[in-house]
């Protein structure tokens, strides 16, 4: 969708007489106005710079300038040769936050997957309260294709964050979905890096995906039959493997104890 005059940008603010610092600053902050009020729709093309310069009265270099600040903001997505588009995806921010914390602290990496566990154990819970017959359909949908993905790491665990997504909607908490899917896309991303740079499956997806899969059908089945207790208990399982799994390819991070249920299968014992 384009934005032409008068038709996307309402009460844009002239600003022939600031000065070019100044007028950097007024685009910003009225585009990001713009955005955050919903006038600009998520993916929506904003006008040409050349056309933005004319409704702010200043010069494209100014808006130039200006969309560059809004994009390193993640509210736009500047595609050369495209336009520039009002971000589909705000909780980019969060995201690129994040990865500049775990740049600078490596050992943070650990932390994050504690962080992660708090908040999705209990959305977990919450979504065994109150998921609705869609929401099980859908994370059910995520389930099955989670389970058929036998070959490879990467896509797996593509599906795992659709699946993990699927029950964070069906909180209802879309704050929380943004919160943690930018956790979840960073783990994931620092995981495969880490099995590419290995050259081989972790052992997780040789030796242990049939139970890494059936805790995720417990998630499931507890959600389903709105069972928060079990809901818990499959979260809070799924936890403790994901530390000890994210301690394994992190050398920053203390060895977290092997999860019970891998324990007692390796010793013999039920």
């Amino acid at each position: 969708m384009v934005f032409m005059e008068g038709d996307g940008l309402p009460n844009i603010v002239g600003l022939r007489d600031a000065a070019p610092s100044r007028a950097c600053d007024l685009v910003v902050d009225q585009l990001r106005s713009l955005i955050i009020g919903g006038q600009l729709e998520p993916g929506s093309r904003l006008p040409a710079e050349r056309d933005l310069a004319l409704r702010f009265q200043t010069s494209r270099a100014t808006i130039s300038q200006a969309l560059r600040i809004l994009a390193a903001l993640g509210l736009v997505e500047i595609h050369h040769g495209s336009g520039v588009y009002a971000s589909p995806h705000p909780d980019r921010l969060l995201t690129h936050s994040l990865e500049l914390i775990l740049a600078l602290d490596r050992p943070s990496m650990i932390r994050l997957c504690e962080v992660r566990g708090w908040l999705e154990v209990a959305a977990i819970a919450r979504a065994a309260e109150i998921a609705t017959p869609a929401d099980v359909e859908a994370i059910r949908a995520e389930l099955d294709r989670l389970a058929s993905e036998r070959r490879s790491v990467e896509r797996w665990l593509a599906h795992d964050i659709e699946f993990h997504r699927a029950v964070l909607r069906a909180t209802g908490n879309m704050i929380a979905l943004s919160m943690v899917s930018s956790v979840l896309e960073l783990m994931a991303s620092a995981r495969v890096r880490e099995y590419r740079e290995a050259g081989t499956a972790p052992d997780w997806f040789r030796d242990e995906w049939e139970s890494v899969v059936a805790i995720h059908m417990r998630i499931t089945d507890a959600i389903a039959a709105h069972d928060v207790t079990a809901a818990h208990a499959a979260a809070g399982e799924h936890q403790e493997r994901l530390a000890h799994f994210v301690a394994e390819i992190d050398p920053w991070a203390e060895a977290a104890p092997r999860p019970r249920a891998a324990a007692r299968r390796a010793s013999g014992t039920r």
